[in-house]
């Protein structure tokens, strides 16, 4: 039988009091929660082998492109996706996959109202890419030459094909964007053949990385670790060189280049290093005013975000050591950015760390500087509490009985708090020193 069928039943006479009971047993169904259909698919998929995950991947991708199947393409590679990024499967690579190479990395599933500053949405890429083929321009030749470069496994012509495309695309979604800027009725338009205003950011971000798509190739091809865990100094100077050129030659697309490079680095800070070499040393009056004070704004936004990280961890209630290690996160990123460049207080970043630090000294006073003595003091047994009961009807603790032996939990327990209060000192001396 189809798992799609339906069984037939005879009715039944229904008795009155089974069809009061039904809306109850409606709730309570509903109260438990059952999976969904696609919560049980997902559960499926997670729980296949690696070498299962990568045969329907090939089989996804290439039905992709073929469309003999009719497989609900995006719906099971977003699913798959938590499995791709550690089993990582060989690339089935297609027209459409190697139009979203220059701009892979800023590549995010959440919505475009969630998105953070220089992230794409995923779900922007169909709609500006049936935006490209729709009008039978030189994209399709493009794109014809690729797909025969693929059907060979050609793949060093398929990448030499790609490189004409994005210069293609870029064209054409240069003059979609133009003529937006000069008439509101075209940019009416294309906000309706994309599906959302809040999407022309998308637009903009993907045809800005499609014109600096070779500078961001070649800066793989330096380094090719991903994601990258420290720059070089020789890199930094050699980027930076990139970077320059690319103002000259593509003014106002540069800080494409910069944005595919933040989003590899396992901490974004180090953007702060070329941008330094980028402006000389000086202080950050000029960076602000220039076309690349939105790289620097991609990291103080997440140094925000590791701030709201801090107060949901407190709100939820976690360890010392899970609320220490997000302050940590927050300290090295700070210090990397102060010390690696002149930022004013009285300036638009200056006052954003001032307020980020000010946020999380609250935050971590709150949580281990608060109940730290009391956890110390809870360690050590005590008399029971004697004397008058106080205003709130409890009465005075008791002396501590120093030669009981303490309760090994709750002094592993002191231990932990007393250690992380000297690390959120530590921490705090690297905060007050940079600032």
């Amino acid at each position: 039988m189809s798992l799609f069928a339906r069984s037939k039943k005879k009715k039944a006479t229904k008795d009155p009091q089974t069809v009061k009971a039904a809306p109850k047993k409606a709730k309570a169904a509903a109260a438990g929660k059952a999976p969904s259909a696609m919560q049980k698919v997902q559960q499926f998929l997670m729980a296949m082998s690696a070498k299962e995950i990568t045969k329907l991947t090939q089989v996804v991708e290439q039905d992709r492109t073929q469309k003999v199947l009719g497989l609900p393409h995006t719906q099971l590679l977003a699913l798959l996706r938590p499995r791709l990024t550690v089993v990582r499967p060989a690339r089935y690579w297609s027209p459409e996959r190697l139009f979203c190479l220059p701009f892979e990395d800023q590549l995010t599933s959440a919505d475009p109202d969630k998105r953070q500053t220089g992230q794409i949405t995923r779900a922007a890429i169909g709609p500006v890419w049936k935006l490209l083929t729709r009008d039978g321009t030189k994209m399709d030749e493009a794109i014809a030459r690729i797909r025969q470069h693929l059907a060979k496994q050609d793949l060093d012509r398929a990448y030499e094909a790609a490189g004409h495309m994005w210069s293609v695309a870029a064209n054409v979604l240069s003059d979609w964007q133009q003529r937006a800027q000069d008439d509101p009725k075209t940019e009416g338009k294309l906000q309706r053949l994309l599906g959302s205003r809040q999407l022309l950011t998308d637009f903009q971000a993907i045809c800005n990385a499609l014109w600096v798509a070779d500078e961001i190739l070649m800066i793989r091809k330096r380094i090719p670790e991903r994601p990258i865990r420290l720059l070089k100094s020789e890199d930094c100077v050699w980027i930076r060189d990139i970077v320059e050129k690319a103002a000259e030659e593509k003014p106002g697309r540069e800080p494409a280049i910069l944005m595919s490079l933040t989003a590899r680095l396992v901490r974004p800070s180090e953007i702060f290093r070329i941008l330094r070499l980028l402006t000389g040393g000086t202080d950050d009056t000029a960076m602000q005013n220039s076309t690349l004070s939105v790289v620097g704004d991609v990291v103080l936004e997440q140094l925000g975000n590791t701030v709201q990280e801090i107060r949901r961890a407190q709100i939820q209630k976690k360890s010392d050591e899970e609320i220490l290690a997000l302050a940590k996160v927050y300290a090295s990123e700070f210090s990397t950015v102060t010390s690696e460049y002149n930022i004013r207080k009285s300036g638009r970043w200056g006052e954003a760390l001032l307020e980020t630090r000010r946020e999380v000294s609250e935050l971590i006073g709150k949580t281990m500087f608060g109940k730290t003595p009391d956890t110390i003091m809870d360690a050590l047994p005590t008399e029971p509490a004697r004397g008058t009961p106080g205003p709130g009807g409890q009465r005075p603790p008791g002396q501590p009985l120093i030669a009981t032996p303490p309760d090994e939990a709750r002094l592993l327990k002191a231990e932990k708090s007393a250690q992380a209060i000297a690390d959120c000192a530590r921490i705090a001396h690297v905060l007050s020193a940079q600032s």
